[in-house]
């Protein structure tokens, strides 16, 4: 399956057109055996040679084939809509735990600046003990939601999603999420604030979104499905 992408003689690597990893490495002229998933690069023959899915159109992406959803040793998606191939689901929870670690650090430095005014509980100081742990929880909990909202309608990525090289589309145009659709995205995560059974209904939720992004043919996990967006690889 040569000259698959006409006009690119750029080589580099880019997302696999046979759909069964995440990347696969063009060498200007034809796809190679080449492939990687996750970072983690390996040998693929089989998909440098003739047939298979069928053929790769111009910036990587085949076209879509009833029945072809789940491929792949990981279970990568595919996205009719868009005629392009999902980020495949371990990428994306590393995705979410560089971000968990980023919030954490962040979350760490605001306990200890509010830890300086938080015992002194006969103080008439805002930030005493008490009052001034629920701002605390407060402000943490706005700065996930700017976090997340923020990045993802500035440009479709927060910084985890970044690292890994995928990013956030509105299913119906691939276009980056404006405000409304970033902040739809997130709301789902405002159940684990939900009084006494947060902590339930968060789990509830980290459940579902991993049973999603193994199992759904889009890889749409909760957040997708609320907001109708899809994770792709950034070209």
């Amino acid at each position: 399956m040569n000259d698959v992408t006409p006009g690119d003689a750029t080589s580099g690597w880019k997302p696999d057109p046979f759909g069964r990893f995440e990347m696969r490495y063009w060498n200007g002229t034809a796809w190679t055996e080449d492939v990687s998933n996750a970072g983690r690069q390996t040998k693929d023959p089989a998909g440098a040679e003739p047939g298979g899915l069928g053929q790769p159109q111009p910036g990587g992406a085949i076209p879509y084939q009833p029945g072809v959803g789940i491929q792949g040793p990981i279970g990568e998606g595919w996205i009719p809509e868009l005629n392009l191939a999902a980020a495949g689901p371990w990428l994306r929870i590393g995705a979410r735990a560089i971000d968990f670690l980023i919030l954490a650090v962040i979350g760490g430095i605001i306990i200890a600046i509010f830890a300086a005014f938080a015992f002194d509980i006969d103080s008439a100081n805002p930030f005493a003990f008490g009052g001034g742990f629920f701002v605390m929880i407060l402000v943490i909990g706005l700065i996930g939601v700017a976090y997340e909202v923020g990045f993802v309608a500035a440009r479709g990525q927060t910084p985890g999603k970044m690292a890994v090289g995928a990013k956030i589309v509105k299913l119906t145009d691939g276009q980056i999420p404006d405000t409304t659709t970033a902040f739809m995205r997130w709301l789902p995560q405002a159940v684990n604030w939900v009084p006494f059974i947060g902590g339930l209904l968060g789990l509830a939720l980290l459940i579902a979104n991993l049973v999603l992004l193994f199992t759904d043919p889009r890889r749409q996990d909760v957040y997708d499905k609320a907001a109708k967006t899809v994770v792709i690889m950034a070209r």
